[in-house]
């Protein structure tokens, strides 16, 4: 855990490289200090990390030819902005210098309260669950599965849960019943109920871990980009020597959003259409 210190210092080293410079009434401002405290403080930090920053009339600056660390590089700013941390402790700007909007299309959220953290408490006593999920291919009614909760993933705007769906086959081969329980993900807010399952676990289910393969794939550029279109799309896709590497569980959602792929057989697909 960060002291309040290296949060400060993090500041004056973020905002020295995201803005150019920073000044006593920047911390005055961010972290309420009073004006001999701020100066005492850039003080401070101008002595030991005279290497990154040098003092410049009542400024502090980069100092010229210093590499921008990786926690203050332009990278580590999207990731920051990308996760909803953009107040100017966390950035080193002011809002009123990067107006940031966000904008997400969907509701990641359970349609009613307690589903999340009662999903949360199982996975930290490493429980079995008993949900009501409600698919979405042709027909699907709400259906109640008994699930062994194990992480949650976000794929762009979506929140899902990652769990193992517990069910009972029966073999033809030795004519019994045959737990099973394979790794399946189920979107937050098509959970409509969940509660703690306190019976046993059933025998012979084998405990998967909740991490996810990657895969390689082998992807050709729209032949009809030219060649400034074709970097662009391999920078932004992360395409090198004609692979992309995608997670298992997002392989579908990647050909979905990039390809041509069609939906699954069987699925609702648009959910939406548009009126004339």
């Amino acid at each position: 855990m960060k002291t309040t210190e290296n949060i400060i210092l993090e500041f004056v080293i973020k905002r020295a490289f995201r803005t150019g410079s920073v000044m006593r009434t920047d911390l005055m401002r961010v972290f309420e200090m009073k004006p001999q405290t701020a100066t005492n403080t850039l003080a401070r930090i101008l002595s030991s990390q005279g290497k990154l920053i040098e003092r410049r009339g009542k400024a502090i600056f980069p100092k010229p030819g210093a590499k921008v660390p990786a926690f203050a590089g332009e990278k580590a700013l999207l990731m920051e902005l990308d996760a909803g941390e953009n107040d100017p402790q966390r950035t080193g700007i002011f809002p009123e210098e990067l107006p940031v909007h966000y904008i997400s299309w969907t509701n990641s959220a359970p349609p009613s309260p307690g589903i999340l953290f009662t999903i949360i408490g199982a996975i930290r006593q490493d429980a079995l669950l008993r949900i009501v999920y409600i698919g979405m291919k042709k027909g699907e009614v709400p259906k109640e599965r008994r699930i062994i909760p194990l992480a949650l993933d976000r794929i762009n705007d979506q929140w899902r849960l990652v769990a193992q769906d517990i069910q009972t086959t029966f073999s033809k081969e030795t004519r019994r019943k045959k737990n099973e329980a394979p790794l399946r993900t189920f979107v937050l807010s098509r959970i409509l109920k969940a509660e703690w399952d306190r019976g046993r676990m059933p025998k012979g289910i084998p405990r998967l871990g909740h991490w996810d393969d990657i895969e390689e794939l082998r992807v050709t550029v729209n032949t009809s980009c030219n060649e400034h279109q074709k970097e662009a799309v391999e920078r932004e896709i992360g395409i090198e020597r004609g692979v992309v590497r995608v997670p298992s569980r997002a392989r579908f959602e990647f050909e979905r959003r990039f390809m041509n792929t069609p939906p699954s057989p069987g699925a609702l697909w648009p959910p939406i259409t548009k009126e004339p």
